[in-house]
């Protein structure tokens, strides 16, 4: 990668990358209850040199599976159709 960088000084501008984060949401039901309702999202963000190009949510109810993962990698495909 260093040895693209020296030839090509656009070749960082191409990379893309990703993270993925659990985000917590922290609900009281009511002031006199003690339980507090937790909410958890699934973070997907898809980025590049010019910043974040994706994201996705989902809830902590619904699966991460083969299909999850599809659809981001068809967004990363469709961003790389566009470039």
């Amino acid at each position: 990668m260093l040895r693209a960088a020296d030839i090509d000084p656009d070749f960082i501008k191409n990379i893309v990358t990703a993270d993925e984060t659990w985000c917590f949401q922290y609900e009281p039901l009511t002031k006199r209850q003690k339980k507090i309702r937790v909410n958890q999202d699934l973070a997907t963000v898809l980025f590049d040199s010019k910043g974040i190009f994706h994201e996705k949510f989902i809830r902590e109810d619904q699966t991460v599976n083969a299909d999850y993962y599809l659809s981001v990698l068809n967004c990363l495909w469709n961003r790389i159709l566009r470039v």
